[in-house]
């Protein structure tokens, strides 16, 4: 499974890794990008744990883990995270 010669993917999050946002104020996501090896962008799947849906404010006040997923041609995955924390 995979290629060994080849590299992962590489995920490039944008802003902070640790985020404190308020509850009651819509939170936008800074982004992320995704690219194999060869310089190609890659779709990144973003989970957020526990679980946050973020069309419904205000959100419930904590620390939330968003993962952020890339899955290149050879199968390999990268996985990278950020804490969201609603006060």
């Amino acid at each position: 499974y995979g290629n060994p010669l080849v590299s992962g993917p590489t995920i490039t999050l944008y802003g902070n890794i640790t985020i404190t946002d308020v509850s009651n104020v819509k939170f936008v996501d800074p982004g992320s990008k995704a690219y194999d090896h060869l310089s190609n962008s890659l779709e990144i799947t973003r989970t957020i744990s526990p679980s946050l849906n973020l069309n419904i404010i205000p959100y419930v006040v904590g620390t939330y883990i968003f993962t952020y997923t890339a899955i290149d041609g050879f199968g390999q995955t990268s996985v990278a995270t950020r804490n969201v924390t609603f006060i």
